[in-house]
Formats: C-alpha cells, structure tokens, sequence
C-alpha cells in the first residue's frame, strides 16, 4: 500500500489542501502525478471515485502522486473561479512538487472539470517553455477522462512533446462523447483514446477500467 500523507500548502487563495501518496516502489527517475477532480460546485473532490482510480494506476506505474481540494472544498480556502485561479494553484502545486523532488518528470490528469483545467496548465506550461526559449519540458504524459468540451472552451489543439491519453464513456450523461471524439480526431498529435461503450459520465461499474487502461498504456515507459 502507498504511504499517503496530509497537508495544507499556501496558494495564492490560502491554504490548498493535498494528499500525497508514495508508492513503495517510487525511485529516482519515475514521474510526479497531480491530479485534478471534478467540478467544485458539483460534489467533486480529492476523494473522487475517478480520481481515486487514476491515483492507483499512477501508483501502480511506480509514480508518487498529489490529489488536491479545488478552492472552496475540504479544507482548501477561497471560492470557484472558473478554472481560472483553479490553474493557477495547479501551476503552483507543479512547482512545490518539483522542489520537493528535483529532476523528476511530471505526469498531469484530471476528470471531468479538472480536465479541462489540466489543459489549460499545459498550454500555459508550453507558453512558458517558449518564453525561457528551452527544448526541455518536464511535462511528460498527460490523462484527460470525460473532458466536457460542451461546457468549457477547449482550445482546438494540444501542443507536441507529450504522450497522452482520453478515456471516455459512451453513454456519458453530462459530456457529449461524439464532440469529445471529434476532438481527439482532429488533433494534430493524437492521444491514445480509450472509449468504453457502456460507461457514463462517473463510470458505475466500470471505474476500475480507468486504473488499468492507464498501467496498459504506461507500464513500460514510466
């Protein structure tokens, strides 16, 4: 079992509350992995189902992982601001975690809303890249499950230099899956995309398919 440790970070909102978890396995060249939870004002939190899943095939790859509260959930201080400060705190967790282990790469997923929220961080992350004029990017795998495309403004594409991955549900009650499928289609750099015909948008009884996609996909690459 992971170790799993508590704690309460300083963001720009105040207190961030986040959950590590440390697989026994963890060495010095596995990846970070933060993951992002569904809507806020929806129930959605670090102790999501989904989120849970993706946090166990994080750890099963051998990955040390930090779940966090959005603003106004838990513990986590401040109120729902549109994905806008939501990214901003993703941003600041990215470089807390790295701090704390230098020279590791970075692994980003998020269900739902924290989808969309993780590729905002990720095309800020390449802006920033551009900026420092660098060909290194710690970014290195990216997980998006039931991105709601018909809720919030996805930019059109995704940036190079990354491997990725969408898993969607084809009877998903809230995200439209034929415009997440149009999406995947039509991207430059595609994701590997794993559609499951009889999963909704939480994925009742299938969300233990979330975990081992996941591993299939990263077991002999992390």
């Amino acid at each position: 079992m992971p170790e799993n440790k508590e704690m309460c970070i300083t963001g720009n909102a105040g207190h961030i509350q986040v959950l590590l978890s440390y697989p026994k396995n963890f060495a010095s060249n596995a990846s970070l992995g933060i993951i992002c939870h569904p809507h806020p004002l929806y129930g959605g939190s670090l102790q999501n189902k989904v989120v849970h899943m993706i946090n166990a095939g994080f750890n099963a790859l051998g990955m040390a992982t930090l779940r966090f509260n959005f603003r106004g959930v838990g513990e986590s201080e401040g109120v729902f601001d549109e994905g806008i400060g939501e990214t901003e705190d993703v941003l600041l967790l990215i470089e807390w975690f790295l701090r704390q282990h230098p020279g590791h790469t970075l692994c980003l997923a998020g269900f739902s809303f924290g989808s969309y929220v993780v590729t905002r961080v990720v095309h800020t992350l390449m802006e920033q890249k551009k900026a420092d004029k660098t060909d290194s990017l710690l970014l290195q795998k990216v997980v998006l499950v039931a991105p709601p495309l018909n809720v919030f403004s996805f930019q059109p594409q995704m940036p190079k230099l990354m491997d990725w991955m969408v898993i969607q549900g084809g009877k998903d009650e809230i995200v439209n899956p034929s415009e997440v499928t149009q999406w995947v289609q039509q991207q430059a750099y595609p994701p590997k995309y794993i559609y499951l015909d009889d999963a909704d948008h939480f994925f009742h009884s299938k969300v233990r398919y979330i975990r081992e996609c996941i591993i299939q996909h990263w077991e002999n690459t992390n």
